[in-house]
């Protein structure tokens, strides 16, 4: 940053020495030279042999004559001709006003009042037979008798009446609507203002007594000769880009030389060149907008410093380098994009790191669920999945998520460690999934803890670093369980579901302050997940990797929670492996939190840090007494095994704070 600084150093000298002030007068004498050489030059390609500016205009007007010439007392006469007149504009607006003139033989411009009016050209000659001959034409004429115009005419030389450039033209045309109309600047009209700025009564120069002495015209030429101001406050600004962006360059690529080691050019190649041009990088950026603020600093310096000499405030704004600003302004928004996209990706890493630790439970019977109503519960996730992608219309997340199921899948099948031709026939249709699960062998608790997990299942989570950016923008879209599942079966009422879910969303909510806070400030439910990083509602499967292996790097919720169980060797899971003699148990419905606190895994890092996180511990909580509240409490010796949850947690809690303490 020293070399940035030390280089918007160089280059603010290099404006104070040999840039200085802006001066309108250069400009003009700028603007004139260039121009009078043009109309010479243009005049010299149609015949003409001399030298002199007189007789090149006349060349150009008699070679391209002009019908809204025939109008010019019509528009202001010759002093206000140029500027009423809207054909006489070198711009786009001029252009689209003559090629009007050429179609329908009238002329658009203003009156003396500022106001917008058309008039008729008098035996107006039309140049083309049609179409595209009379846009070619009338472009072609237009351009060369602009350019004849630019230096005045023949019959006023020098700085005679030019034509409006670009800049006068916009304000010209501006000053002529409706609503600009009756505007003032100070006490003149927006109209008049034009003028006398066109016609150089605005920035002439006065004596003592306020009579003009030299009037400035802001004509085209002008404007060109203003453009060499211009070009000359670019060079201190060009020597800061270069200096700053070759010093980088070359310490780039000394560094790949020195690390990749490289002696020969043959060795040159292994360079990457990504790493070593100065472009697009948060380095380069942050180096310019320290560099340019340096510049700017130096030349402000230098301004104000004429300012307080001369006592003028206008000294400041004409020792201002304006391509500096314009460059530091700039520089600034870079800087500041590349921070915002920085300071993204890093919090989605830091976001997905810490997912890491998010799964870690032991077994606890009264939230398990065996091998087949684990199978219910699977398949019930996979029609949730299947039913939003099938009915998301945007194509390409449709075909994302597609993909995301597909993973999914497989994964899931491949943690449970299925006998040989099981994996292709473990997901059930709807119908035979739906018929399973109103089955009466399936208790009314088994049922509930499928539906809060199936109900609570936030799908689309990234299982690698890589994955973020694009499972960010997918979105469970289309409610399964609030609309199919409750057509498709009886076992589980439209109240029963809406109880536990709004139960559910209740505990999550208080927990989370969501509730206090919509007391206090109106936030609701999806600012207080996003205060949390939403760690919970994506069930975090990265931690399984952590902990157990890539087999479970695409599961979440109950199925991450069977798999981490199986591999840690603490949990519900029978003698004989997953999937095979002794079946598979799964803990759900918030009972991982209580099988993390009594478990024999608590001793573990792993468990301790995923203690520490607020939306795992917020999730499992809002689970477990939600099912507790619409479920447990109903079921025989309800106040015992409620109890003994209590107690568990207690319990362990008080062991935590003891080793904490320790």
């Amino acid at each position: 940053m020293s070399v940035a600084a030390s280089s918007g150093l160089i280059a603010g000298i290099v404006d104070v020495l040999f840039v200085g002030e802006f001066s309108l007068d250069r400009a003009k004498e700028y603007g004139e030279k260039d121009v009078n050489n043009l109309v010479i030059k243009t005049a010299q390609k149609f015949g003409y042999d001399g030298n002199n500016i007189k007789d090149a205009i006349e060349c150009l007007e008699k070679k391209f004559p002009f019908n809204s010439d025939r109008l010019v007392n019509e528009f202001g006469g010759a002093k206000q001709h140029h500027l009423w007149d809207f054909s006489h504009h070198f711009s786009v607006l001029g252009l689209l006003c003559a090629i009007l003139t050429q179609f329908t033989g009238k002329v658009f411009g203003t009156n003396k009042d500022g106001i917008f009016i058309v008039r008729e050209v008098p035996d107006y000659q039309i140049k083309g037979k049609n179409f595209v001959e009379k846009i070619l034409f009338g472009t072609v004429n237009w351009f060369f008798h602009m350019v004849s115009d630019m230096a005045g005419s023949s019959q006023c030389i020098g700085r005679g009446t030019g034509i409006p450039g670009p800049i006068v033209s916009l304000l010209k045309s501006v000053s002529s609507l409706p609503f600009f109309r009756n505007k003032k600047i100070g006490e003149t009209e927006f109209h008049t203002w034009v003028s006398k700025l066109f016609n150089g009564t605005l920035l002439a120069k006065r004596n003592a007594d306020n009579k003009i002495t030299e009037s400035m015209p802001f004509d085209l030429r002008t404007e060109i000769g203003i453009l060499h101001e211009g070009s000359r406050q670019l060079v201190p600004v060009l020597i800061n880009e270069a200096i700053v962006r070759g010093v980088y360059c070359i310490r780039r690529l000394c560094r790949e030389i020195e690390q990749k080691d490289i002696h020969s050019i043959a060795d040159l190649g292994r360079i990457d060149a990504e790493k070593v041009l100065p472009f697009n990088t948060p380095a380069i950026k942050r180096m310019c907008t320290i560099a340019s603020g340096v510049f700017c600093v130096v030349d402000s310096v230098d301004a104000l410093v004429h300012s307080l000499v001369e006592r003028k405030v206008s000294t400041f704004f004409l020792h201002l380098n304006f391509v500096g600003v314009a460059r530091f302004v700039l520089a600034i928004g870079d800087d500041y994009t590349a921070f915002l996209q920085e300071t993204q990706i890093e919090r989605e890493k830091s976001e997905y790191r810490s997912y890491r630790f998010e799964r870690e439970v032991a077994k606890l019977d009264w939230f398990e669920l065996d091998a087949e109503q684990t199978q219910l519960l699977y398949s019930l996730e996979r029609l949730v999945c299947l039913h939003d992608a099938n009915n998301t219309k945007d194509e390409k997340k449709k075909a994302q998520k597609i993909k995301w199921l597909h993973a999914w899948e497989e994964s899931a099948v491949r943690s449970l460690r299925l006998a040989p031709g099981e994996e292709q026939h473990y997901f059930l249709d709807d119908e035979e999934l739906f018929r399973r699960f109103s089955s009466e062998k399936n208790e009314k608790t088994a049922r509930m803890l499928i539906t809060l997990e199936a109900v609570t299942f936030k799908p689309y989570f990234p299982t690698n670093e890589d994955e973020i950016a694009a499972c960010k923008e997918l979105k469970l879209e289309h409610r399964f369980m609030d609309t199919i599942f409750l057509q498709r079966q009886h076992a589980v009422q439209r109240k029963e579901l809406n109880d536990i879910k709004n139960a559910y969303q209740w505990y999550y909510d208080a927990y989370s302050g969501t509730i206090r806070n919509r007391w206090l400030i109106g936030i609701g439910t999806a600012a207080a997940t996003a205060l949390t990083a939403g760690v919970a509602l994506h069930f975090a499967p990265a931690i399984a990797v952590a902990l157990v292996g890539k087999g479970a790097a695409a599961l979440s919720g109950a199925a991450l929670t069977s798999f981490s169980l199986a591999a840690i060797g603490g949990g519900a899971i029978a003698a004989g492996g997953l999937g095979m003699a002794g079946g598979t148990m799964i803990i759900a419905g918030g009972g991982a939190i209580v099988g993390l606190l009594g478990g024999a895994t608590l001793t573990s890092a792993a468990s301790m840090l995923l203690l520490e996180a607020d939306g795992y511990v917020l999730n499992e909580c809002a689970k477990l007494l939600s099912y507790s509240e619409k479920v447990l409490v109903y079921e025989p010796n309800a106040g015992e095994r409620i109890n003994a949850l209590a107690n568990t947690i207690s319990t362990r809690l008080d062991t935590i704070k003891q080793r904490l303490n320790v």
